[in-house]
């Protein structure tokens, strides 16, 4: 018969941390906000510490007389405390075997599904099993001092050209110069209409990040398959037709076979277009991805295609859901996320049809959790009598570094290409502002 295990712990560590609390209260108020009681294995333990983080108390003779049951084991710990206690590895230690036994219990938990739960889907096991450990999963950091931090901010400031921002730039200088870029740690949103452009401006960004720039660039294209996203960015390359291509006419296929032979071949661009993808499965990737092979920037299209395990919640709470795990993303794996999002009909019932930053109060917590959005309107889709044909607006309806604006761009759809109008002339930009 195989003896039961016991699960990890350190029960003398705790007796030391919590006599160091005991005896030196300065110890306590710097150490014990780095501790919650589940760290504790010993219920005597966690008893002792949740009653001090709850009344503030230290006193060992009041802990005496407040718990008489542990008053032997009170005694011993503050025995045992000894000055040279190294209070943060002591906290790892601790934390460590906390996290160990969450984690058993969390296979365990698999484990019996995966051998008796045949209602669910293997799939669906593993997904709940993932968003167990990362939810009780505590990372690693603690807080930096501001001292430590300010060199490189201030060095990457000095990198930068006279009217440039910091980020990752869409190629489009108009753009760019209201923008200043796609930052790290940073959600990002391209919001519209239905056949606004929302995905050609992606992959805009995408074309000049991954090609012009030679940035490896990770793309989840939950909306269309892998092979018509690389049609779209060869012939957009190009500058040719891919419609046509489509439809058969083949006289522009040698220039586009041309400039991928010359420009586009070994582009660091990977694409994914894996259906019925997961918040857990985009964090499994692009954790491969950015450690594997380098990957600076993330693209999503669109959030609408990304399940979530949380089916009996309101659509509401699960575009909430996914949003708030991208955000944990892009701040632990240090990168930019670019989510495309399509608005609700709502800007269709009103006259003046421009989106605005309310539409997307309507999604969740997108509009609060993004650090930049950006929404795209063409007045010749609405008006057949338009003055800007051809024209799309660029409206940057949130910017939490930088400034807020619009500034239009040129719309070329049989390229899918958008050019900047006031490449050359800075003035028109200003006048956009």
């Amino acid at each position: 018969m195989t003896p039961e295990k016991i699960p990890p712990s350190a029960v003398e560590v705790e007796k030391y941390v919590l006599g160091a609390f005991f005896v030196n209260r300065k110890i306590y108020l710097k150490y014990s906000v780095f501790i919650i009681p589940d760290y504790f294995y010993s219920a005597a333990n966690k008893i002792i510490f949740e009653y001090m983080i709850c009344s503030g108390c230290t006193d060992f003779v009041v802990m005496s007389e407040k718990y008489p049951q542990y008053a032997i084991e009170i005694a011993e710990m503050v025995e045992k405390y000894s000055h040279g206690l190294y209070l943060e590895a002591e906290i790892e230690i601790l934390k460590d075997r906390y996290e160990r036994r969450r984690l058993i219990e969390t296979a365990t938990t698999a484990e019996t599904a995966a051998f008796g739960d045949y209602e669910r889907g293997a799939s669906e096991i593993i997904d709940e099993t993932l968003s167990k450990i990362n939810n009780n999963y505590t990372p690693a950091g603690k807080p930096e001092l501001l001292c430590s931090i300010a060199p490189q901010v201030l060095a990457n400031l000095e990198t930068q050209e006279l009217g440039e921002g910091t980020g990752y730039k869409t190629g489009l200088i108009d753009v760019d110069r209201v923008l200043g870029g796609f930052c790290n740690k940073e959600l990002c949103i391209i919001a519209a209409r239905p056949s606004m452009g929302k995905t050609s401006f992606a992959l805009q960004i995408i074309r000049h990040n991954s090609i012009t720039e030679r940035i490896p660039v990770l793309f989840f294209s939950l909306e269309m398959s892998r092979e018509a996203i690389t049609g779209r960015i060869l012939f957009s390359e190009a500058e040719a037709n891919y419609d046509n291509a489509l439809r058969g006419y083949k006289n522009q296929l040698p220039a586009v076979r041309a400039k991928y032979e010359t420009a586009l071949n070994n582009s660091p661009l990977f694409i994914d277009d894996t259906p019925g993808t997961t918040i857990n499965h985009i964090q499994t990737k692009i954790e491969n991805y950015v450690k594997n092979y380098g990957v600076k920037m993330i693209v999503i299209d669109r959030i609408e295609y990304i399940k979530t395990l949380s089916h009996s919640k309101s659509t509401h709470e699960q575009i909430s859901e996914i949003s708030k795990g991208l955000c944990y993303i892009a701040k632990k794996f240090n990168i930019p996320i670019i989510l495309i999002v399509q608005l609700n009909r709502g800007t269709e019932h009103r006259e003046n049809k421009i989106p605005e930053l309310s539409d997307l109060r309507g999604s969740g917590s997108l509009e609060e959790d993004a650090v930049k959005v950006l929404m795209l309107y063409r007045d010749d889709y609405y008006n057949r009598d338009s003055e800007k044909k051809g024209i799309t607006e660029i409206l940057i309806r949130k910017n939490q570094n930088g400034r807020t604006g619009y500034c239009e761009v040129i719309y070329k759809g049989e390229t899918m290409n958008f050019y900047s109008i006031s490449r050359d002339n800075p003035e028109v930009w200003e006048n956009n502002i």
